[in-house]
């Protein structure tokens, strides 16, 4: 994947995993890269573009698909971590909140790339520069 010249989002940017990422795209050459945080003054990295986004929360992601256009690669990296153990009495709840957070919250992060949101109308026009998605 060529990463120079790219623009990128990361969610989930403002610590840990997430703020490597940025830190690591920007040293890749990325052209500029968007940090994506419940709360964006959280986001420290220089160079980071901080945005307000909650992928639980589709407004937010609506939002950030109408301001972000120019996104080429998007990272879901925005996760939880209830510190709960295999002996925990709600485990089950704590699996699916897990899931929900982690497999559903992160479609509408598609609204992001034009080529894969059936209601994008730039869709057909860049088939030959696909947007990269990943989450981590």
């Amino acid at each position: 994947m060529k990463l120079k010249g790219a623009v990128a989002l990361v969610t989930g940017a403002n610590r840990g995993l997430g703020k490597a990422l940025t830190q690591a795209l920007l040293s890749a050459g990325v052209k500029k890269v968007y940090g994506g945080a419940r709360n964006p003054k959280s986001i420290s990295v220089p160079g980071v573009i901080p945005v307000q986004l909650d992928v639980t929360k589709p407004e937010q992601v609506q939002a950030a698909a109408r301001a972000l256009g120019d996104v080429s690669i998007v990272i879901n990296n925005a996760g939880i971590f209830q510190g709960s153990t295999l002996a925990s009495d709600d485990l089950f709840a704590l699996a699916r909140e897990s899931m929900d957070w982690s497999v559903c919250s992160p479609l509408p992060l598609g609204l992001l790339c034009p080529d894969i949101s059936p209601t994008a109308p730039q869709r057909r026009q860049r088939l030959c520069s696909r947007p990269r998605f990943g989450t981590s």
